[in-house]
């Protein structure tokens, strides 16, 4: 199951594009997450790698909402949607914060929602980033 995490995280990184927008202070928050996730979402679904999959990207205001799928029976990990929860927080964070075009929006305001369900569209649980969690 570690590894398949492992990749899942390396992969997420991958799929994320550099806005074309060279300064992000003439543009609103809103304006610049919406183009964001429009451009990314086509290009949706994603596969990132045999048990994870980006469904869509959509902006809301200040909150992009990332869903992703995880296959739990090809990880052998039902009922362990808290467990992969807390697998899971360091590593979105992680990307969240470090990468060039995610940091910048972060800072600016944008919370970045990441919707885990399973391949039955079973809600299993929500990872929230923002500024704070970037410091």
């Amino acid at each position: 199951m570690l590894k398949y995490l492992i990749a899942i995280f390396i992969s997420s990184i991958l799929t994320i594009e550099a806005m074309p927008i060279k300064d992000f202070n003439k543009y609103s928050i809103e304006e610049i997450n919406k183009f964001w996730a429009k451009q990314i979402n086509k290009k949706c679904p994603i596969r990132n790698d045999k048990v994870t999959r980006q469904l869509s990207w959509v902006a809301h205001g200040k909150i992009v909402t990332v869903k992703k799928e995880i296959d739990m029976y090809e990880l052998s990990a039902y009922g362990a949607e808290i467990k992969l929860k807390n697998y899971m927080y360091p590593m979105d964070k992680s990307m969240a914060c470090t990468n060039k075009l995610w940091s910048k929006v972060i800072r600016r305001g944008t919370i970045v929602k990441f919707k885990y369900i399973d391949t039955n569209n079973k809600f299993l649980f929500n990872i929230f980033i923002d500024k704070k969690d970037c410091k």
